[in-house]
């Protein structure tokens, strides 16, 4: 799959970007040709048993959370 005009590729569509450095969010934008993808501490859980939005602080938090 590819996100907008750019060269890169993905395995599956990106819908967000989850980034973190020591713990705390990187707020910002990944851009491409008429498109804008927000990137952050939030990701998204399993589309039927966790619809809503997760908040993470790190790879541990992060995993923990999926599992549950």
């Amino acid at each position: 799959m590819r996100w907008s005009e750019g060269r890169a590729s993905y395995v599956r569509p990106l819908q967000g970007v989850l980034l973190l450095f020591d713990g705390k969010p990187v707020e910002g934008r990944l851009a491409g040709e008429g498109q804008s993808l927000p990137f952050g501490s939030e990701t998204q859980g399993h589309r039927f048993l966790s619809p809503a939005a997760i908040t993470v602080t790190s790879f541990a938090d992060y995993r923990d959370k999926l599992r549950d």
